[in-house]
C-alpha cells in the first residue's frame, strides 16, 4: 500500500492538484505551515516522502496549482440528502470510512472561501456537512484511515475528470447559523499547542503490562486527549501511537490501538 500511496500522490501532483504528505494513517500534514505552501510539483513531493505516509490534498486557492478545489464533506444522512438535492454531482469523489468528500473547482474572482463545520440552516437545523476551503486539508485515496480502511475514489481521478468538476458556488450552502471554523492560522496554532500538550502527557502517562491495566491506561489516556484536550480521534491516535504505545511493555498493534482510541471517543469523559 505504501507504494500505491506514493505513486498516486505523485500522479495527482503531475495533474496539477496541490498534494502533500500526511503522517502514517492520519489526516495530519507532515509539513508545518502547509497552509502557506504553494503547489508542490512531483519532484519536490518525491523529495519529501518517507515510507508509510498518507497523501493529502490542500484545499482552497493554492498558488501554482492547476486545480484549486473546495471539498464538501458528507458525514451523515442529512448531509447525503442535502447534496443530492441541492448540489450538482461531481466526478471527483473520495469515499472514506465515515462518508464521502465531493470536490469542486474553486471559483474565479472569489477572494476567500472559509472552512465551515457542521453547516446549519437558517432555522438552526444541523446538516452533516463540512466545507473545506482556503487552508483546508483532506486525506485522499488511497490513504489509509487509522481504522485500517482504505480511502477509495468513486472512479479514478484523471485530468479529464478534474477538468469536468463543477465550479463551486457559495450559494449552494445554507447561510444560517453555523459553527464556523476559526481562521486557519489561529486554528493551526491551537492544534499545534494541543498536540504538544498531548505529547507531554503521553511521555509521562503510566504504563502497565497487558492484563494488569494496560488496556485501561490506554483507554483513559485516549479519553483524556479527546474529551478534555479536544483532539480528534485521528490526532489522539497519532499522539498515542508515536509517544505512548512504544513505551508500553507490550505495545498494541495499529488496528488494536485504533479500536481502543475509537472506544474512548464514544464514552463519557475519561479522567485519570
Amino acid at each position: 500500500m505504501d507504494a500505491a500511496i506514493y505513486s498516486e500522490g505523485l500522479r495527482l501532483s503531475s495533474l496539477g492538484l496541490a498534494c502533500h504528505w500526511l503522517w502514517r494513517r492520519t489526516k495530519i500534514p507532515v509539513a508545518k505551515g502547509y497552509q502557506q505552501m504553494p503547489y508542490l510539483p512531483p519532484h519536490v513531493l518525491r523529495s519529501m516522502y518517507s515510507r508509510g505516509f498518507n497523501v493529502g490534498l490542500h484545499t482552497g486557492k493554492v498558488k501554482g496549482a492547476t486545480y484549486s478545489v473546495v471539498a464538501v464533506d458528507i458525514d451523515g444522512t442529512t448531509g447525503g440528502e442535502y447534496v443530492k438535492e441541492y448540489l450538482p454531482k461531481t466526478p471527483i469523489i473520495s469515499i472514506s470510512a465515515r462518508g464521502e468528500s465531493w470536490l469542486y473547482r474553486y471559483p474565479d474572482g472569489v477572494a476567500h472561501i472559509g472552512n465551515r463545520a457542521k453547516v446549519r440552516t437558517k432555522d438552526g437545523t444541523k446538516i452533516d456537512l463540512d466545507i473545506r476551503g482556503d487552508g483546508g486539508n483532506l486525506a485522499i485515496p488511497p490513504s489509509v484511515h487509522p481504522s485500517g480502511v482504505i480511502y477509495q475514489a468513486a472512479q479514478p481521478w484523471t485530468g479529464e475528470l478534474l477538468s469536468a468538476m463543477p465550479v463551486f458556488d457559495t450559494e449552494w450552502i445554507p447561510t444560517g447559523p453555523v459553527q464556523a471554523a476559526r481562521p486557519t492560522m489561529v486554528q493551526a496554532t491551537d492544534d499545534a499547542r494541543r498536540m504538544e500538550r498531548a505529547r507531554r502527557l503521553c511521555v509521562k502517562w503510566q504504563t502497565s503490562e497487558r492484563g494488569s491495566g494496560h488496556g485501561t491506561d490506554t483507554w483513559k489516556l485516549a479519553g483524556y486527549l479527546i474529551h478534555t484536550l479536544g483532539l480528534s480521534e485521528e490526532s489522539a491516535y497519532e499522539a498515542i501511537a508515536r509517544h505512548y504505545n512504544p513505551r508500553c511493555p507490550t505495545p498494541y498493534g495499529e488496528r488494536e490501538l485504533w479500536r481502543k482510541v475509537s472506544e474512548a471517543a464514544t464514552k463519557r469523559r475519561a479522567g485519570r
